[in-house]
């Protein structure tokens, strides 16, 4: 017994002073966060002024590093904490996004099975398969949205979500089919017959699949939907109250039903602490909030880390129009045409937005579209070029891009890897609308690939991060 009782003292000893050391390491490493870097092209002194904040974490340890671009080079300072909740610098909103495959009625097997017994069956001809036309079955488009929030319950804002869906009412056209289908199998280990249902909307030679955008005030939700199908015909939204658009709900926060807390075994010495909270929300009724013409074109929309301003890229009469939305008051503050040239057939968006600017990437052609507002109380539209040349058009390196904006300058930060986080990354600083800086930089922090089973020492990761200019 006192054998047994040495060892299990032993043991929890070393785990102690184990942890100790991992501490101390992190300390360590905090303090000796550095960001150097080397010029690819261009002046570096372009870059004054700039200033990087970065999370970063491992479990529940976090670096806040503050890295600021001078004449001299670089400065970096860090504060480490241990918090309970991940620190963030930029919104952690609520979002809508399609259900996994977008219908998710059309491949649950009781549904399918009704389908096909009630239409598919009777115009067969004793075949296993057959295609109908969608709108035979439902007259409207059985796509389904769902809210969506990172470590939030969203408690009774299922209700909001339910009124979404009421709410959008997109006819199936007449070219949209439906494939139901119905095979037996053999079930070996259960010695019966096994049927499979499945019912296919993808089938056709066109389909729809709605592009879904979405921007949270933490108090209003703004959204809208693509549409156009897979081949550029225009869906039907005139049952939509108020038609298409972008539209609204109020979402508002009253209090918190509940707080659950998970743990995953992560190390030898600390767990992953999970905290999930089930928050109550008062909701109201969606509205349209920018009407547009059905053959106008809703391409992306953002929201400034302020809250207060909504930009919106729309596709009107082969010309590309943003505007400019008050959160609060739902005045539109602008509506400026940012170009009617070179307007690619199927344009791929990508949105970004500063603290009072918005910004999209025109993925098909070489171009970066800012919005600013100038000190004259005018917003005006900045068009950036030579994004192809800097290698900077891979679709997932730019989503995780930040960009910064004084009016004058534009910085752009993105790193090196194109799908992780990594250690390495770039910079360019464009003057009005040229480049004038590229820089390669490196971070003294080994970021964890989320795809390794690294040490604990190692599992470092960048949670967050946000570029600024100094005032």
């Amino acid at each position: 017994m006192r054998k047994w009782l040495a060892a299990f003292t032993a043991v929890c000893i070393a785990a102690a002073v184990g942890g100790v050391l991992i501490v101390g390491s992190m300390r360590r490493q905090a303090k000796a966060v550095e960001v150097t870097g080397t010029t690819l092209s261009g002046d570096g002194s372009a870059a004054e002024g700039l200033i990087m904040e970065t999370v970063y974490g491992m479990n529940r340890a976090y670096w806040t590093s503050v890295t600021e671009w001078t004449v001299s080079g670089t400065k970096t300072e860090t504060q480490y904490r241990y918090l309970a909740e991940e620190p963030r610098l930029t919104p952690v909103n609520f979002g809508l996004s399609l259900l996994d495959d977008g219908l998710w009625y059309c491949t649950n097997g009781d549904m399918a099975e009704y389908w096909w017994n009630v239409y598919g069956r009777p115009v067969s001809n004793g075949g296993n398969a057959v295609e109908i036309p969608l709108n035979s079955i439902t007259y409207y488009e059985p796509a389904r949205l769902e809210l969506v929030r990172w470590n939030v319950l969203l408690g009774d804002a299922y209700e909001a979500e339910d009124k979404i869906n009421d709410f959008l009412r997109i006819k199936v056209p007449d070219w949209q089919v439906v494939r139901l289908s119905h095979t037996r199998t053999w079930d070996a280990d259960f010695q019966e017959m096994y049927d499979d249902y499945d019912a296919d909307i993808y089938a056709g030679e066109d389909t729809y699949y709605p592009k879904v955008m979405s921007a949270y005030t933490g108090e209003k939700l703004f959204f809208g939907v693509g549409n156009r199908s897979w081949r550029g015909q225009i869906l039907d939204f005139s049952d939509t109250p108020g038609g298409y658009g972008v539209y609204m709900i109020p979402i508002r926060k009253i209090g918190t039903l509940k707080t659950a807390v998970e743990y995953e075994q992560k190390t030898l010495f600390d767990d992953y602490q999970i905290r999930i909270v089930e928050t109550a929300y008062k909701t109201g009724e969606p509205e349209v909030v920018l009407p547009l013409k059905p053959e106008d074109q809703l391409l992306g929309m953002s929201m400034s880390e302020d809250l207060t301003k909504l930009f919106v890229l729309t596709l009107e009469d082969g010309r590309f129009v943003a505007t400019v939305m008050d959160t609060g008051s739902l005045q539109v503050l602008a509506r400026i045409d940012l170009c009617e040239n070179d307007i690619p057939e199927d344009p791929t968006i990508e949105c970004h937005a500063g603290e009072n600017f918005g910004a999209f990437f025109v993925w098909n052609t070489d171009r970066l579209f800012i919005l600013y507002p100038y000190a004259d109380g005018e917003w005006r539209p900045i068009t950036l070029t030579g994004l192809e040349k800097l290698e900077i058009m891979g679709w997932y390196r730019f989503r995780q891009a930040r960009v910064a904006c004084d009016g004058e300058r534009t910085a752009i930060v993105w790193d090196e890897s194109e799908y992780i986080a990594s250690e390495a990354f770039y910079l360019t600083v464009f003057d009005k609308e040229k480049p004038v800086y590229t820089g390669r930089f490196y971070n003294s922090l080994k970021l964890a690939n989320r795809n390794e089973n690294l040490s604990v020492e190692d599992n470092i990761r960048r949670e967050d991060f946000r570029i600024r200019w100094s005032e």
